[in-house]
């Protein structure tokens, strides 16, 4: 594993010299938990996702863990269970941040995790059974390709200015597979990425040009040979209120919520 970051790291950052030891944490790397004991995040001499040639000059991969496979995984695994509220009814899929409080597939707050938790746990409510496709990742499944124009603030960016670095078919939202997407106006249209317009302004931040994006993990499913759904237990958790701000809970709310 720690070979293919650093093959990838090297082509990346330009750096040829790069060795697999400079993408490791000599020492480990330790969270303080809230009560004052410590945790390993990373063991002495293993991989640091987040070392510095990952942040510039080369962002190879996704470094928060919202976005790691395990975080994949663990919310498709967790979706993939009917649910029962605590009045021994069953949870319907109506509500995406009702049913990840519910399961603690992640964070209620994301626009992302109630979402993906919902369509995973419609297919189980069809009586379909369903695995994580091979290979695992987190993909980028297409581009919203008229929110990005020239200076006339009318016409899109010519396709060709995307280039596709990691994965294929960026132009197919139901089989892209993109892992790293860059943009790159040619030289010969004398212009930058920054003469280029998002919502009327110009770029001048990443992240602009991110929430162009869409992303997508695949799944295989297959149904059961009969009408049934699979195992029903209780819900692990629940969630308080506060405006729309939501926080997991066992039962008990923070002050405020």
């Amino acid at each position: 594993m720690k070979a293919a970051f650093w093959s990838f790291t090297k082509e990346f950052t330009g750096l040829p010299d790069l060795k697999v030891d400079d993408l490791c944490a000599k020492d480990g790397i330790y969270r303080r938990l809230k009560n004052g004991t410590t945790r390993a995040v990373v063991e002495p001499g293993g991989f640091n996702p987040r070392n510095r040639y990952n942040i510039s000059p080369g962002i190879v991969h996704l470094s928060h863990r919202a976005n790691s496979l395990g975080a994949e995984v663990n919310l498709a695994g967790v979706s993939g269970i009917i649910r029962k509220k605590g009045d021994g009814t069953r949870l319907d899929e109506t509500d995406a941040e009702k049913l990840l409080c519910c399961n603690q597939g992640g964070n209620p707050n994301r626009n992302s995790d109630p979402l993906i938790s919902q369509q995973a746990y419609t297919q189980v409510l069809q009586s379909f059974r369903y695995t994580l496709a091979n290979p695992v990742g987190l993909y980028i499944a297409g581009i919203e390709e008229k929110g990005l124009l020239l200076p006339d603030n009318k016409t899109k960016v010519p396709r060709e200015w995307w280039n596709v670095v990691r994965g294929a078919d960026i132009w197919d939202p139901d089989t892209s597979r993109v892992l790293r997407l860059e943009l790159e106006v040619p030289e010969k249209e004398n212009l930058t990425v920054e003469d280029l317009l998002i919502g009327g302004n110009k770029i001048r931040f990443p992240g602009q040009v991110a929430e162009l994006l869409s992303v997508h993990l695949f799944v295989t499913r297959w149904k059961r040979g009969d009408t049934s759904v699979g195992p029903e237990v209780k819900c692990d958790a629940t969630c308080c209120r506060k405006g729309v701000q939501l926080e997991l809970t066992d039962g008990r709310c923070s002050d405020g919520f």
